[in-house]
């Protein structure tokens, strides 16, 4: 069988609207319950922690088109969002685990404020707007 007649490829495989609604929804809950455990982590106030999870649904459901176009245009970006969400697992571990040796929130957030700090730090041009910029370059020298 030559790679040609395979038609069940990732790349022919066809969708239905309703069914790239549906994934998408169940991405939006896969990264909202992910939110409540981070909330957890970061209080334990009831209240605090429905909020921030409203707050997160919402804010995820509006822009989630803004998070990928930086995910594209900020170079540490990604690498700050993954080390975020394991510096928030090992609090949640020391959380559960041992209660007395868990690092103060006042160390958490600054790790959040550092990790985003540098993922934002490195901007990345692209490449409409570099060859707009060379095209730009090369009409000044002529």
């Amino acid at each position: 069988m030559s790679l040609e007649q395979n038609s069940n490829s990732p790349k022919d495989t066809k969708f239905t609207f309703g069914q790239i609604i549906l994934l998408i929804a169940f991405t939006d809950l896969a990264f909202s319950l992910d939110s409540v455990t981070a909330a957890v982590a970061v209080s334990s106030k009831t209240w605090l922690v429905l909020t921030g999870c409203i707050i997160g649904i919402i804010t995820l459901r509006f822009m989630a088109g803004l998070f990928v176009r930086w995910l594209s245009e900020f170079t540490y970006l990604l690498d700050a969002a993954y080390l975020t969400v394991f510096g928030v697992g090992v609090r949640l571990m020391f959380k559960a685990l041992i209660p007395d040796h868990v690092p103060p929130q006042w160390m958490m957030l600054t790790l959040i404020a550092v990790l985003f700090t540098w993922g934002f730090s490195q901007r990345v041009v692209p490449e409409i707007e570099a060859d707009a910029r060379l095209h730009s370059y090369e009409n000044e020298r002529e």
